[in-house]
Formats: C-alpha cells, structure tokens, sequence
C-alpha cells in the first residue's frame, strides 16, 4: 500500500534507527529547475518513528490534525463501517 519512497525511508530508518528532519526553502528566483536549499543549522533529529494506517486514526488522535475534510483514506473491507477514521472526517464535516 506505500510508496516506493515511503518504503526507503522505513528501510533506512530501521538500517539506522534515527532520522532528520529539514526544512527546505526555494532559492531567490526559483522556477522550479533549481535544487531546494536545505535549512541544516535547523534540523531536528529524531528516533521514535510510529507508523500507521491513515483509517486507524480517530477524532482523538494525535494524528489527527493532518486529517481534512476530502481526504479518502483507503479503508480495509472488514473495516469500512467502523474505521476510527469514519467518524473524525464525519466531524470534519461539522467544521
């Protein structure tokens, strides 16, 4: 169900056990041929990594704040009446 990008990233994570986190801004005049400049005096280096299924993610959640009204998650078969998520895009709704 992932990307082959996001399928890298776990991999490597598990390899190192840590990772970064960079911002990356568009230099002066960017059109879109140039690479990003990348923000290292500001990285923020991390090793917890939790993953998991977006229809897991309940009104409660954490995670949740990167949930919006529109998004489709893809929902399991034996999940599409009581997926956590149902309900939090039902109150995004409401919003």
């Amino acid at each position: 169900m992932g990307s082959e990008n996001l399928e890298r990233f776990i991999e490597a994570y598990q390899n190192i056990g840590a990772y970064y986190l960079v911002p990356s801004f568009a230099p002066e005049g960017f059109d879109g041929s140039q690479p990003p400049k990348f923000g290292w005096e500001y990285f923020i280096g991390l090793r917890g990594l939790y993953i998991r299924e977006a229809y897991e993610i309940g009104p409660n959640d954490i995670d949740a704040t990167v949930i919006r009204e529109g998004d489709d998650p893809i929902i399991p078969e034996e999940h599409k009446d009581d997926a956590p998520i149902l309900n939090l895009l039902e109150n995004r709704k409401e919003e």
